[in-house]
Formats: structure tokens, sequence, C-alpha cells
């Protein structure tokens, strides 16, 4: 059973009028939110988060967004990438989509054919198919103009890359270079397509949380950067690049521990902290990573359990004016683009 509680954030706003915040268990495990943070998908349901409630797609989703104030999704049904609208399917190419970008009268559908980066795009209705130069490819996300990053295997070992989408790819390396089992993986994009977020074989022995700029391909540690074995990824970034979510795991709980956090490159707060300094009420939860947050980072999604259940959870505030939000870490600053 869903369960939705709405609460007013615990925020200082730079206006007058508090804004309620609307936490809901998901029946399905986000794969993605909207730029808005209107809705979610994943597995093979579609949420909206102004109405409260899921609708049943009938095919895997990878990718939401509002296309002209209509609620879409990106996903694979019938052995193809496809686009669903008004609960209709519309198949857009023969390859299996990984994600999806909406913008300025466009979208597009990313994804992989064998070891191509395949990327449909609606105004042209043509899709391009872009050699990898990989052994494999495991994700390819698109950004809300057309820009790529993902991830696949080079070989001997994990391989992050970017890609403006016409040309080829451009593979990125950790912060400490290139190389033998220095591994890197893309698995998010912002929206306005300037930041690749995921993870690298950091500095003495760590594994950090990653982010790369995406014209440059130029490596940055997420913030804190560990010194033993602990491994970070990101998995979220708002719509400039500015916040970011994931989860980190740890050697002292046996690699088995997951536990979700957001950080604005500077603060990094526990999402279970976060949500309950605002409100919600977390007890029996454990959330495990954030797959998917608005443009304004005010909005996200992602995985966890309920009393030792798995279960999706969506935490949704409706797109104001910029606020400075408190977190149990300290203030936590986040604008809007």
């Amino acid at each position: 059973m869903r369960r939705i509680l709405t609460v007013v954030a615990v925020v200082a706003f730079l206006g007058s009028q508090a804004i309620a915040g609307t936490f809901s268990s998901l029946t399905f495990s986000p794969q993605d939110m909207s730029a808005d943070g209107s809705l979610v998908g994943g597995g093979n349901s579609l949420f909206s988060g102004v109405t409260l409630s899921e609708t049943n797609t009938g095919a895997p989703v990878v990718g939401v967004e509002n296309v002209g104030g209509v609620a879409t999704a990106a996903g694979n049904f019938g052995g193809s990438a496809a686009v669903y609208q008004n609960g209709v399917w519309t198949p857009v190419g023969s390859f299996t989509a990984t994600g999806f970008g909406a913008g300025s009268g466009d979208y597009w559908v990313s994804g992989k054919s064998g070891t191509n980066v395949m990327l449909y795009a609606q105004s042209t209705g043509t899709t391009a198919t872009i050699p990898s130069g990989l052994s494999s490819l495991k994700t390819v996300k698109v950004s809300n103009n057309g820009l790529l990053a993902g991830a696949g295997n080079n070989g001997n070992s994990e391989q992050a890359f970017v890609s403006n989408g016409t040309g080829g790819v451009k593979l990125v390396a950790s912060t400490i270079g290139t190389g033998f089992q220095v591994q890197t993986e893309a698995f998010a994009i912002s929206s306005d397509g300037t930041q690749a977020a995921g993870w690298g074989w950091g500095l003495n022995g760590a594994w950090p949380a990653m982010r790369w700029d995406v014209t440059a391909g130029t490596p940055h540690d997420i913030p804190p950067n560990y010194s033993g074995n602990d491994w970070d990824e990101a998995w979220a970034v708002n719509g400039d690049g500015t916040v970011f979510g994931g989860f980190e795991y740890t050697a002292s709980s046996g690699w088995t521990e997951h536990k979700a956090w957001i950080t604005n490159l500077t603060t990094r707060t526990w999402v279970s902290n976060y949500l309950a300094a605002e409100g919600v009420d977390v007890t029996g939860w454990a959330f495990t990573n954030v797959t998917g947050m608005s443009d304004d980072g005010l909005s996200f999604c992602g995985t966890g359990t309920y009393n030792g259940v798995a279960t999706g959870w969506a935490y949704t505030v409706p797109e104001p004016a910029s606020l400075v939000l408190l977190s149990l870490g300290g203030l936590f600053l986040r604008r809007r683009r």
C-alpha cells in the first residue's frame, strides 16, 4: 500500500509563504524524475506527483518528462525503444532505450544497440548511430538538449563517456588519470547538458562519486573525498549540475549497507536526515539510492526498503521561487536554474 504524507518543509524562504512537500512510497523502483518534479517513472509505472497516482504503462519505463504539458515516458515496448503518451506506446527505433530528455520543442530517446550509442530525435524522426569503440555498453543518458553521457566496458574496466550526440564519444578519466583499471561510469546528465555524474577510481584507494564537465570531459570528485575503502556513486543531478544525489556503501558494512545522500558540493546530507528535518516520518525506512531529481533540486526520488521490503519513494515540492533549505548538516543552499 502506498503511504502518502504531506509536510511543510523546514525551510527559510526568500518569500513569505511556506511550501508543502509530499513524500510518497511507490510500488515500483524509480528510474527517473521529470525536470519539473511532477512525474516519476520506473518499472512498468508512471507516478504523478500532482495527482499522487500511479499508472501502469504495460512496459518498462526508463525516463519521464512533461512534453507540451503531456506526461510522457520513454521505455521499451515490443522489443523496440518507444515513447508513451496518453496510454499508447509508439515505437521509435530498433534499439534498447535507456534514457529520455525533452526541451525546446524536441525530445530525445537515448539507448544502445550492440556497442553503438543510439539517439532518436523527435523533431526529425531520425536515429543517430554513434560507434562507442567500447567492448559493451551499460547505459546511455540524454540531457534536455540532446547531449549524452553513459557507461560501458573498455575490456579491462568500466568506462564513462560523453558525447554531443552528433560526433563520436569522448572517453572520460577519473581524477587520478587514465590507465589499466582506472574505472569510471556515468549514470546521469544534467538537463542543461553541462555535467555528467557517476563514480570513478579516486585517490588513496577510494571510489568517490564523480562528475565531469560534458564539453571538456574534465573529472571532479564529488566531496567528501575519502581516504579508505568507501564507495560512492552519483545517480541523479539537478538541471544545472549544482545538486547531486546517490549512495554510499563501505567495507565496514561488508559492502552491504547502501545509504542515500544528496549534496550541493559543499554539504552532503543523508536522505533520511534530510527528510526527517522536513517533517517526514522515516520510521521503518532505509533509503538506499537517489535515482532522479528535478531541475531545481528540491524534488527527488529513489529506492529503499520499508520495514525490510524493497520500496520506491518520491519527495516532491511544487516548483516555486528559489529558497534556502535548512538541513541537519547546516544551511543547504540550492538555487533554481
